[in-house]
C-alpha cells in the first residue's frame, strides 16, 4: 500500500536535503522546465502531457520547499536544463548518457520522487483500500456498518458525576460567539416556515437505539435528573433520537444525542459566523510544518472526560433537544408527583450540549481556546 502524500513528500525534501547539503553551490535550486505543450492533438500525446505535468508541478512544489528550508527563495538559471523537458513529456523520467551537470542530477532525482508520489496518489481512493482491506484483509479490518451503535444499556450510560456543577456555555465563550449563541432567533431563523420539515424530522428522529424499559431506567437514575428538564410533550419543538456507542476503555457507554431536526433548521456553523471556523484540528499536518534546530520536543496533552456534557446550553435550546416520549408514571414519583397526572405524555429535554449537534465540536474547541488564551 503507498504511503500518505504527506509521508512521501517529507520523505523526498529529506533525502535531497541530504543530498545537497554539503553542495552550497547549488542554491539555490533552478526552475524545473515545465515539459512544452504538445503541437499534436493526439489523445495519447496529450494523456502523456498531463501526466508529465503532473509530476512536474509535484516536483516543483518539492524544489520550492527545499529552497524555502535553505532560506533562499529566488529562481536563478543554474545549467541548461531543457533536456529534463524532452525527456518528461514521454511520461517517464530517463537517464541521459553523458550529462553529468549536479543541477540536471537535482532535477532528476525530484522528477523520479515526484513521479512516485503522483503514481501512489492513483493507486486507489480510501473508499478503495476500505473495500480491499475487507476483501482480502483478517477480521480485524471488518466493520459492519450497522453495528456501530450498541444497545442501549441504562447501567452503563457515562455522565457526569452531579457533585460537579454544570458550566454555562454562554459565560465561558468568547464575548462576541456568545452573543451569536444566545440569539436563539438568529441561531435558527424563520422558525414559523420550517413547520412542515420540522412535523417531518421528528417522526424519524425519535426513539432510543435499545429497549424502552432500558430508557426508562437511565432516567429513574438520580445522576440524570440534572441533564433533563421534564416538560409536556406539547412543548417540544425538534426530537432526538438516543444511541450509544462504546467508550475507549472499560465497558462504559458514551451517550449520543441525535439531535438531528435542530440541525436542519439551524444555521451552520459558516453561515452563522459569516466565515470559515477555526476548529484547531490540524494534527499532525501541525506537527510536519514545525521547524526547529534541537533535537528534541517537548509536548502537552489533554483528555477530557464528559466534556459536552458539562456544558449548559441556553434554556431556548432546550425545546430542541426533546428526547422520546415518556408517560409521567413510568418516571420516579418524587420527580413528577403533583406536577402532572400519570397518564401526561412528557418529553424530557436536554439541558447540556448534543454531541450530535452540528455546532457541538466547535463550541468546545472555542471554549478550549479561551481557556488556553486565559491560563
Amino acid at each position: 500500500m503507498p504511503l500518505p502524500d504527506s509521508a512521501l513528500l517529507d520523505s523526498m525534501v529529506d533525502d535531497l536535503r541530504r543530498v545537497l547539503s554539503d553542495q552550497s553551490n547549488l542554491w539555490p535550486i533552478s526552475e524545473i522546465p515545465a515539459p512544452p505543450r504538445p503541437c499534436s492533438r493526439s489523445s495519447r500525446v496529450v494523456q502523456r502531457w498531463s501526466s508529465a505535468l503532473a509530476v512536474w508541478e509535484v516536483a516543483e512544489r518539492c524544489r520550492r520547499a527545499l529552497n524555502d528550508l535553505k532560506g533562499t527563495l529566488s529562481d536563478s538559471s543554474l545549467g541548461d536544463s531543457s533536456y529534463v523537458a524532452r525527456h518528461v513529456v514521454a511520461g517517464r523520467v530517463r537517464r541521459t548518457l553523458g550529462v553529468t551537470s549536479t543541477m540536471h542530477e537535482v532535477h532528476l532525482r525530484l522528477l523520479r520522487r515526484a513521479q512516485f508520489l503522483v503514481r501512489a496518489r492513483r493507486s486507489g481512493t480510501g473508499v478503495a483500500w476500505e473495500a480491499e482491506l475487507c476483501k482480502h484483509a483478517s477480521s480485524a479490518y471488518e466493520r459492519d456498518p450497522t453495528e456501530r451503535y450498541v444497545p442501549f444499556d441504562a447501567s452503563l450510560v457515562s455522565e457526569p458525576d452531579p457533585k460537579h456543577p454544570a458550566i454555562p456555555l454562554l459565560s465561558v465563550l468568547p464575548a462576541d460567539l456568545a452573543s451569536l449563541y444566545a440569539d436563539r432567533d438568529r441561531l435558527v431563523p424563520d422558525l414559523d416556515e420550517k413547520t412542515e420539515l420540522l412535523r417531518s424530522l421528528n417522526r424519524q428522529f425519535n426513539r432510543v437505539l435499545g429497549p424502552t424499559v432500558e430508557y426508562h431506567k437511565y432516567l429513574a437514575r438520580p445522576d440524570v435528573r440534572c441533564l433533563w428538564e421534564l416538560r409536556p410533550a406539547t412543548e417540544a419543538v425538534a426530537t432526538c433520537s438516543l444511541a450509544t456507542v462504546p467508550k475507549r476503555s472499560g465497558d462504559a457507554l458514551r451517550k449520543i444525542t441525535m439531535v438531528c431536526p435542530f440541525n436542519d433548521v439551524a444555521l451552520d456553523v459558516s453561515s452563522l459566523l459569516g466565515r470559515d471556523p477555526a476548529y484547531g484540528l490540524l494534527g499532525a499536518a501541525a506537527l510536519s510544518q514545525l521547524h526547529t534546530s534541537s533535537s528534541s520536543v517537548y509536548t502537552a496533552a489533554i483528555d477530557e472526560t464528559n466534556a459536552f456534557t458539562f456544558l449548559e446550553v441556553p434554556a431556548s435550546w432546550w425545546p430542541f433537544q426533546s428526547g422520546p416520549r415518556v408517560r409521567a408514571r413510568d418516571l420516579p414519583q418524587d420527580w413528577v408527583r403533583g406536577r402532572w397526572p400519570g397518564s401526561t405524555w412528557l418529553r424530557p429535554q436536554y439541558r447540556r450540549l448534543a454531541m450530535g449537534f452540528t455546532h457541538a465540536v466547535f463550541l468546545l474547541m472555542a471554549v478550549n481556546f479561551a481557556a488556553v488564551d486565559i491560563g
